[in-house]
């Protein structure tokens, strides 16, 4: 690819009031302008879209679009930006994260050094909302990557072979803030699913690897914010973790062009999340158990299995009278 790539950079944005002003900087501070940034206001009720129309005439080089809208969710609003994207690349920030100065700098020449890229990611550290570090994203990731990468240039790039796709899918360790992609591959791999509510940025990832190879750098160059919104509270979580079952059972019953080993690590995962959501639908009785059975059966396509520790659980609640 030519050198002259352009990048729009697509920020997603409900109720972002208190974190929009960070991103925007994020954005114009690159040291490599970005072509454009579109913010999609995705039916915020407070100030967001005030807050980023203000950065008119703020932005230098980099053209600032403002898309609004009723809510719709946050993969109708990635969606509406990269459809919007008038880039070669698109780089995903979620609004209450930010870049730092050389994130389109050092990201983006892994696109111009290889044709077949269609993702280039780095590390991104997760930092409290009061400003204390919180550790790095890839963690354990970057030990398994690097046995299955190659230099691409002499500046810490490599290019990930084909296991990225499985060992993503086992570490979900990729952040969508960090995320650069091919919007040409993105047009033939497809957007993100609007009908998953929870899991698509993996399932988005998942597809577009099937399209061609990641490309990746140890090093972080971005700030991910841990706040009170995040998805983080335990009936959260255990929602996330239902709806994920759901996302891995649509790539596996209705995904196409897997090898062997990608159907292997599909089944491997479904089997744990399986595990997880039965455990702890078991804990709250009868008929929690009974909803989430029907739930796998729904998204699987099979029955789950009784194993014996959910059932003793199941027995001693019944015994107990809860």
């Amino acid at each position: 690819m030519a050198t002259s790539l352009r990048v729009s950079v697509v920020i997603p944005a409900y109720n972002a009031a208190a974190f929009i002003d960070d991103a925007l900087a994020g954005v114009v501070a690159q040291t490599r302008p970005a072509h454009e940034v579109i913010v999609v206001d995705d039916g915020s009720t407070d100030d967001t879209s005030a807050r980023v129309r203000a950065w008119e005439g703020r932005t230098g080089t980099t053209r600032l679009i403002l898309l609004g809208g009723p809510n719709r969710g946050l993969s109708t609003s990635r969606n509406r930006g990269i459809l919007a994207a008038s880039g070669e690349l698109v780089a995903l920030l979620d609004s209450d994260d930010y870049f730092l100065p050389r994130h389109l700098e050092l990201l983006v020449p892994a696109f111009e050094r290889a044709p077949d890229v269609v993702l280039a990611f780095s590390d991104m550290m997760r930092f409290a909302h009061e400003g204390e570090d919180r550790g790095s994203v890839l963690g354990a990731l970057r030990e398994e990557l690097a046995p299955i990468s190659t230099p691409l240039g002499d500046d810490g790039m490599q290019l990930a072979g084909t296991a990225l796709r499985r060992l993503y899918l086992t570490r979900a360790a990729i952040a969508p803030s960090v995320c650069i992609v091919s919007r040409e591959a993105v047009a033939g791999s497809g957007l993100f699913d609007t009908t998953l509510p929870y899991g698509e940025d993996l399932d988005f990832l998942w597809r577009l690897l099937g399209a061609g190879r990641g490309a990746w750098l140890n090093q972080v160059t971005g700030r991910k914010r841990d706040h009170g919104s995040n998805a983080s509270a335990p009936a959260r979580a255990e929602w996330s973790e239902r709806h994920l079952l759901r996302t891995i059972a649509q790539l596996l019953r209705f995904g196409v062009g897997h090898t062997p080993d990608e159907v292997a690590a599909l089944e491997r995962h479904l089997t744990l999340t399986l595990g997880e959501t039965g455990w702890i639908a078991s804990g709250k009785g009868w008929q929690a158990y009974r909803s989430w059975r029907a739930e796998v059966l729904e998204w699987t396509g099979r029955a789950a299995p009784l194993p014996h520790r959910h059932l003793l659980r199941l027995l001693r609640r019944s015994l107990a009278g809860k």
